[in-house]
């Protein structure tokens, strides 16, 4: 959609509108795809956004975008390319996609996000290192960008050259002790469990993981923030492919915390229904 359908922008009545994409682009890239889009609260109490834009979601140009409001979130700034911005139109190497903000305790901004390496295992958007950057003046300015060290498992390809295929799409949230909790969709490597070619892409193998930040309230560089992998290897959540049990189908897990402290967890799948598990222990099983 562009800013001449009006009519269609304004269908639904929406209580607030943040960017209407022009087809001219953010910083010299295209601007018509925009999703994975991710509200949240600097330390100051005021609003900002992080989401993935492009041309087309998968294309070789997704970048990650910042805007910041007030604390009511009714005017937004222009968004702002702060990672991907120069991939390689041909290879994907150097684009960004699905990047997601997590704050410290003293307001330090963090996002994190899947940078494509040129290398591809299944898709150029998900085959990706985990980066990230940080800034401490609400998103004005961004520290210089490094890896973040993320546990590998027994679904990822044999070799280490080989980035993961993993998205943190839900934003993480506090829990429990007050640590961030993030769930993880992981695509298994065709290298590891190739499933049969003709299902098509909706249906290759897909995993969900958790990971849990230990020292981020630390206020550390990107290259040093502690990732706890809560679900290693065969403890990854699993739910099978109808007609092909030994396979798994789950993505995109949404957290919340009841009541009496368990922790819920909703995914989808490709059964007709969505599913879910819960844990009792802060995410540990």
């Amino acid at each position: 959609m562009n800013g001449n359908d009006k009519a269609e922008l304004f269908r639904t009545h929406p209580d607030y509108v943040i960017y209407v994409p022009d087809g001219r682009g953010t910083g010299g890239l295209p601007d018509v795809a925009n999703e994975h889009f991710l509200v949240f609260r600097r330390g100051d109490g005021t609003l900002a956004a992080v989401w993935t834009q492009s041309g087309f979601e998968g294309e070789c140009n997704q970048h990650i975008v910042f805007a910041s409001s007030d604390s009511r979130g009714r005017v937004w700034s222009p968004p702002r390319i702060i990672a991907g911005g120069s991939p390689d139109p041909a290879t994907g190497r150097g684009m960004c996609s699905w990047g997601f903000p997590l704050v410290s305790r003293s307001g330090r901004i963090y996002v994190l996000y899947s940078k494509h390496m040129g290398i591809n295992d299944i898709f150029t958007h998900t085959t990706g290192l985990l980066h990230g950057i940080f800034s401490d003046d609400g998103g004005e300015s961004w520290s210089a960008e490094e890896t973040v060290t993320l546990p590998r498992t027994i679904w990822d390809h044999p070799d280490p050259a080989v980035p993961p295929n993993c998205i943190v799409w839900q934003k993480p949230l506090r829990f429990g002790d007050g640590r961030y909790l993030a769930g993880v969709t992981r695509w298994v490597s065709p290298s590891r469990y190739p499933g049969p070619a003709e299902d098509g892409w909706y249906n290759d193998d897909s995993v969900v993981d958790f990971l849990r930040f230990e020292n981020l309230d630390a206020d550390p560089d990107c290259g040093d923030l502690e990732i706890t992998l809560l679900t290693p290897d065969e403890q990854s959540l699993r739910f099978p492919i109808a007609g092909h049990p030994e396979r798994s189908l789950v993505q995109e897990p949404s957290i919340v915390e009841l009541p009496d402290g368990r922790l819920f967890a909703v995914m989808r799948s490709v059964s007709g229904h969505p599913v879910c598990a819960q844990s009792r222990d802060g995410g540990e099983h």
